[in-house]
Parts: C-alpha cells; structure tokens; sequence
C-alpha cells in the first residue's frame, strides 16, 4: 500500500509540473501570437501607405504636373520690371 502511495505522490508531482510547463509553453504561444498579429498589422500599414504613394506619385505624373518650381534668385525678382517705378519718399520740390 505505501508503495503504491508514494507512486500516486509522484505521479502528482509529475502532473504538476506538466501543468506548470504546459502553462509557460501557452503564455509564450500567446505572447508569439500577439507579437505576429501587431507585426502583420504594421506591414499592412507599410504596404497601404507604399501603395498610397505609388498612387500619388502615378496620379502626379499622370495628370500632367508641372515640374518643380525652380529656384530664382531674389535679384530677379526685384530687377524693376515686376514693380512698378520706385517713389522718392521726400520730393525736393514738396516745399
């Protein structure tokens, strides 16, 4: 009888620390799980904002864009053609 026991006992010890691995083996599962699903999301984000600026870049050219506006100096744009004439803001002949 106490053989037998003793083999119940050790059964149960088995048992629990089967339960115990089996336990931490399905948090890891969980947390590789979870790990995999955020990860596809953000690839899924990437990929929808890959395409949208496939889209903007095809939809740009597409349409006929002009090209970048190009650098002008800032002596160009005041070479006196664009304004009108400059005023003398003190007239010698006002008095």
């Amino acid at each position: 009888v106490d053989k037998l026991q003793q083999k119940i006992k050790t059964y149960k010890r088995q048992i629990e620390e089967a339960e115990e691995i089996a336990a931490l083996n399905l948090a890891k599962f969980r947390k590789a799980q979870q790990e995999l699903e955020e990860a596809e999301d953000r690839a899924d984000l990437a990929e929808q904002g890959s395409k949208f600026r496939a889209k903007e870049r095809a939809g740009s050219v597409g349409r006929g864009a002009s090209p970048a506006p190009r650098a002008t100096s800032v002596r160009s744009q005041f070479d006196g053609l664009a304004f009108p004439p400059t005023f003398d803001l003190a007239p010698e002949n006002e008095f």
